[in-house]
């Protein structure tokens, strides 16, 4: 996490050819890489990683805030913690439509501010992985 004592990095996974259908897939892919699909801190670590995909070109990335387990509790897939700050574009989340959206993006359109999405989307994950004690760098 930015400002943090550990060393982390965090790794986008832009590749097209990686088709994501749920975020318990994104989820499964960031564990198969040794993190988690990313838990935002602080609006220092939103504002690092808005940069980050920014540079990427994507549009949307799947973050670890769900509200699946109870609707209208957003907890962390890595902790099950409520988040401390949270980096909510203007009207979400909104479950738009009476659409189940019980996963959460980061989305270009909004400057990568966070929305609420329906889990059946294909979209990249992006993870934050402890480099710690791994010495290398995934993606």
């Amino acid at each position: 996490m930015v400002g943090s004592a550990k060393s982390a990095d965090i790794v986008a996974a832009a590749d097209a050819a990686l088709e994501l259908v749920v975020p318990s897939l994104p989820e499964n892919y960031c564990r198969n890489h040794g993190g988690h699909l990313v838990n935002v801190g602080s609006k220092a670590e939103d504002d690092f990683l808005k940069q980050f995909m920014a540079r990427l070109n994507a549009t949307i990335f799947w973050m670890g805030l769900t509200d699946e387990i109870s609707e209208g509790r957003w907890i962390w897939r890595d902790t099950g913690l409520e988040p401390t700050y949270t980096g909510w574009s203007p009207g979400e989340p909104n479950s738009f439509q009476g659409e189940n959206e019980d996963c959460s993006i980061f989305y270009v359109t909004t400057n990568y501010a966070w929305a609420d999405a329906s889990c059946l989307g294909k979209f990249p994950p992006c993870c934050e992985i402890d480099l710690s004690n791994s010495g290398g760098v995934v993606g």
